[in-house]
């Protein structure tokens, strides 16, 4: 039997972007925090994230088009990430992506260019919006977003 902090060592950040794609905030967090710990470098995380959050952009473009079986066969993805990439999808609109995009890409230039401030909160932060359900809209609030319900 594996203990548990046998499991935490095994984490990489492709397991992050499944948890994020699950709507799994708590064990995207907690992934986050292992990989933090780890010294991962934050452009990778920033990296694997942007590429999940340009395919379900185009996703959600396409569904408006065509039923959504056939914008996964267009897109070839693995039977097994399937149910990942449809919770994704139930819980985002393309809105709510484009937001998502807007705080990775304060994350990115926090990365790249103020070495003096950590850009690991924005990463929390953009953790924490991505899993939350479609009941909430975002709206822009200087660095941070803040959640309010929809009437």
């Amino acid at each position: 039997m594996k203990s548990h902090s046998a499991d935490i060592t095994t984490l990489t950040p492709f397991h992050w972007s499944d948890a994020l794609l699950a709507g799994k905030g708590n064990r995207a967090q907690g992934i986050l925090r292992q990989l933090e710990a780890e010294g991962v470098e934050p452009v990778i995380l920033l990296r694997s994230i942007q590429r999940e959050l340009a395919l379900l952009l185009q996703m959600q473009q396409q569904m408006k088009q065509m039923p959504i079986g056939q914008v996964f066969d267009k897109h070839r993805r693995w039977q097994s990430k399937k149910p990942l990439y449809n919770a994704a999808l139930t819980r985002g609109s393309i809105s709510r992506l484009h937001s998502l995009f807007a705080l990775l890409t304060q994350a990115e230039l926090m990365t790249k260019t103020q070495y003096e401030q950590s850009p690991w909160p924005l990463i929390h932060q953009l953790s924490v919006e991505f899993c939350i359900p479609s009941i909430y809209r975002f709206t822009h609030k200087s660095v941070l977003y803040s959640r309010v319900k929809i009437p």
